[in-house]
């Protein structure tokens, strides 16, 4: 939805990650103190007012026809002001006669939010039910299964990114031979139209910061004592991106070096002072095809004794496979059992 960073819908159904609204509104007065709640990125845990102002106003609008809502509060263990906006939310879809699931509400919030008072003022409304659906009219976090859920989540994002691919995403390529990895790729994926896209691109790299920190590839905030300092690390204009967002996420600092692509020499003069070997390293890409790029960088990285840790991506594409040397986490793997529909091609003489 319009304005909107983590609204995902299929059929009548909406589905709102209310913590993913919140970091990213948290963007709008980022603050570098990471005492506050504010500053804290990913790590962010309050639910503030602003935010819910802006669901509300959307659901207000003529144009939202959703017969089903879903909330999910994963992370969100407080909320100290928010309670009178969200319920302006709860009257709303009793008027219209929409239903709405909570999901993972926390005991603190189910107080902060004032839910018992609102459930006890609308008795007659309000119905619990002992099932997993996820659009019954209102219950608690504990029936449901939140596994289940994110999973669902994750098939619904994928789905609809797989339907932006093949109808946006994949281009004709004029070049066709590839210098780098010295192929013929007939069509190529423009990850700069996923960029514009921004009702995809932020709840996608939010997904993609979690499953990072889900993976271990980065670690939890207050985890990182006595641990070597983890570094984003790009080498292109999509790549950098991608790392500011998740930069300002997960907490981490970024290193670059600019247009790294099919080089036949190394400069002693280029990675001078580039990096620290008491740091690690995360490489951030758009799109791994061949994988020659990340082998360019990681080989830079370790001549200077450092250690390479990983690589983040938004579209891994399996050409081959096998144990890979460096742990990757994408948004999106393009494999030979999903490519049917979508034709991706990597081609040589040998055909």
């Amino acid at each position: 939805m319009k304005n909107l960073f983590s609204a995902i819908s299929e059929n009548e159904t909406i589905y709102f990650s209310l913590h993913c609204e919140q970091v990213f509104q948290n963007f709008n007065y980022y603050e570098s103190n990471i005492s506050s709640d504010s500053g804290l990125g990913y790590f962010a845990t309050e639910l503030k007012i602003d935010t819910i102002e802006r669901v509300r106003q959307a659901i207000e609008t003529k144009e939202f026809s959703y017969k089903h809502i879903v909330f999910d509060f994963y992370r969100i263990n407080e909320s100290r002001n928010a309670s009178s906006e969200f319920d302006l939310i709860l009257n709303l879809v009793i008027e219209r006669e929409i239903s709405i699931s909570l999901i993972r509400v926390s005991e603190k919030l189910y107080g902060d939010l004032k839910l018992k008072s609102f459930k006890q003022k609308n008795n007659a409304f309000i119905k619990e039910h002992d099932t997993n659906s996820y659009t019954d009219i209102f219950y608690k976090c504990s029936k449901i299964d939140t596994q289940e859920y994110d999973s669902f989540i994750k098939t619904l994002f994928q789905r609809l990114f797989i339907k932006r691919l093949k109808e946006k995403y994949l281009e004709p390529n004029e070049k066709i031979f590839s210098n780098s990895s010295n192929v013929y790729l007939p069509n190529y994926i423009n990850i700069k139209r996923f960029i514009e896209e921004k009702d995809l691109t932020y709840f996608g790299i939010y997904l993609l910061c979690k499953k990072a920190i889900s993976d271990n590839l980065i670690k939890e905030y207050y985890n990182r004592k006595d641990i070597k300092k983890t570094l984003l690390f790009f080498q292109s204009l999509n790549g950098a991106y991608i790392a500011s967002i998740l930069s300002k996420l997960a907490l981490l600092d970024m290193a670059y070096i600019d247009h790294i692509g099919p080089i036949n020499k190394i400069y002693r003069t280029i990675l001078r002072n580039n990096f620290d070997n008491q740091n690690n390293y995360l490489i951030v890409s758009d799109v791994i095809c061949m994988g020659t790029e990340i082998e360019i960088a990681k080989s830079l990285i370790q001549y200077e004794n450092s250690i390479v840790i990983g690589n983040i991506s938004i579209v891994k594409i399996e050409a081959i496979k096998g144990k890979q040397e460096i742990e990757t986490c994408s948004l999106f793997k393009l494999t030979k059992e999903n490519n049917g529909d979508i034709k991706y091609k990597i081609e040589t003489e040998f055909k």
